[in-house]
């Protein structure tokens, strides 16, 4: 009896030992995985652009156009839009079959939106184009299309290699739109001197494109004779020679005014016939 006694007091002595031991070394230490931040990602149908209860808008790719709002975003002034859409490159991306106005109209408004500019996505069913419309302080309700290059436009070429006129180096462009009109551009840079509105702004710019387009074809058409090589001919054929070429030369700068008055020669889009404005994706 005495010596199983013993026996578990020396077990119990063992364990005791083991236990104390195992209290004395350090716990193996378990790096946490690294984090790896990621964007947050909107939950699936947060910021849709929904036309009707049944019609979201969607994309070159097929996939929803999805707008990422910001809720301390405010209206800026125009010049402070300038400058934005300036410095924003959204129109340098081309236009394919899988990025389109609505994939333009969703980038630049998210990247408003991201540094604090409250931007729409517009939607205009009728003609099958999207773009987007800011509520500036001072200039009122702007409409912006920054649809890359694919966009319409004509460069008339002047001949006597003088160079091209309605060129651009940049998509950005001021939208006129009026339900029951053609739908107007002008570049982004020229539109602040013809205003915002359709009446008078547009319809300015397209008196003054008329006025071009007649100064281009007499200009066409009245190119003068080349002086003549032989050094012997009548005073009068010099003198009217002359004339010919200073009037020649006289529409050549005219031209060279409304150009760059114009800006670049952005083709008129399809009638207006409805106008969806969304502020906030849903």
């Amino acid at each position: 009896m005495k010596r199983r006694i013993a026996w578990l007091l020396m077990s119990c002595v063992v364990v005791l030992s083991l236990m104390l031991a195992s209290c004395t070394q350090p716990a193996p230490v378990t790096q946490p995985a690294p984090v790896i931040p990621t964007a947050s990602t909107p939950s699936v149908g947060l910021g849709r652009v929904w036309l009707d209860e049944y019609t979201y808008v969607v994309g070159g790719d097929g996939e929803p156009i999805v707008l990422i709002d910001n809720p301390s975003a405010s209206n800026p002034t125009w010049e402070q839009l300038f400058y934005f859409l300036q410095d924003d490159e959204t129109d340098a991306q081309p236009y394919t079959s899988t990025y389109i106005c609505a994939d333009f109209a969703e980038t630049l408004h998210n990247n408003a939106e991201a540094i604090g500019i409250r931007a729409a996505f517009v939607a205009l069913p009728e003609s099958d184009h999207a773009l987007n419309a800011f509520e500036t302080t001072d200039e009122g309700l702007v409409y912006i299309d920054c649809t890359g290059k694919s966009s319409t436009t004509s460069f008339p070429t002047v001949p006597v290699k003088v160079g091209t006129f309605g060129d651009v180096s940049s998509w950005d462009k001021v939208v006129y739109i009026q339900v029951g009109q053609p739908l107007g551009f002008i570049s982004l840079e020229n539109a602040e001197r013809y205003g915002f509105q359709y009446y008078p702004g547009y319809k300015k710019w397209t008196e003054d494109k008329e006025v071009f387009d007649q100064l281009f074809n007499e200009y066409v058409s009245t190119i003068p004779a080349p002086y003549p090589s032989y050094p012997f001919y009548e005073y009068y054929e010099r003198e009217m020679l002359e004339k010919a070429h200073a009037y020649h030369e006289g529409l050549l700068n005219d031209l060279r005014a409304y150009a760059i008055k114009l800006g670049g020669f952005w083709e008129q889009g399809d009638v207006v016939k409805e106008i969806k404005i969304i502020w906030e994706g849903k």
